[in-house]
């Protein structure tokens, strides 16, 4: 992905030497703490987070991640936060007015895509996130929530496109919204499986037609 969007989440790695860390700010050492928390997460699943794990994957000792996140709970919810945060970003990018709303659509399911090599552990977050009915730590009513907020951005997007005469009259927003979100489950499983590239952009294509035309 050529990187003129949000910055990678990747931009500073995880553990850092002890001279680096007793440097980091309150709120740099919380997003230091939470990117290690996803890496966590990816490898053990959001079940299984700890705040021990995390303390790890950062190097760093146990109660330095108490001090952020007081308990298993408020970590889960964080590290979902964070999760929300980004994705509701790569939105924000693409959605702005002045990009035409069918490719804002077609630019922001790419750029997902893309994000999946560059920010792997969040993508396989979101998706243990996105199936977790059973609702763990409040996890799934969260999930609702960004899915909503999302749903909005979508939706909106598409009645700006039918109004530009670039998306089918006859389509339902919320529905085409709502096509546009399931399809990122289908490309991230793609990803995972290590399908060919042109496989996925075929089906991401394929994707944004059967979503946004008559």
């Amino acid at each position: 992905m050529k990187r003129d969007g949000p910055v990678s989440s990747q931009a500073s790695s995880a553990g850092e030497p002890a001279k680096s860390r007793q440097r980091l700010s309150q709120s740099e050492r919380r997003a230091q703490l939470l990117r290690g928390a996803i890496s966590d997460a990816a490898n053990v699943g959001l079940g299984r987070l700890t705040h021990a794990g995390v303390a790890r994957e950062c190097g760093v000792a146990v109660p330095t991640v108490f001090a952020h996140f007081e308990n298993r709970t408020v970590l889960v919810k964080s590290t979902v936060e964070e999760i929300r945060r980004f994705y509701l970003e790569l939105a924000s990018y693409w959605h702005r007015p002045e990009i035409p709303a069918r490719a804002a659509i077609e630019a922001h399911l790419n750029a997902y895509s893309a994000s999946i090599a560059t920010d792997r552990p969040y993508a396989q977050v979101w998706l243990e996130w996105s199936t977790a009915v059973r609702n763990e730590f409040g996890i799934w009513d969260s999930y609702i929530t960004y899915h909503n907020s999302l749903m909005d951005t979508l939706a909106a997007t598409i009645r700006r496109g039918q109004k530009q005469g670039a998306i089918g009259k006859t389509v339902n927003p919320m529905d085409g919204a709502r096509m546009i979100i399931a399809s990122a489950v289908g490309i991230t499983q793609l990803h995972f499986m290590r399908r060919d590239k042109k496989e996925i952009a075929r089906f991401v294509a394929q994707s944004i037609h059967r979503a946004l035309d008559d």
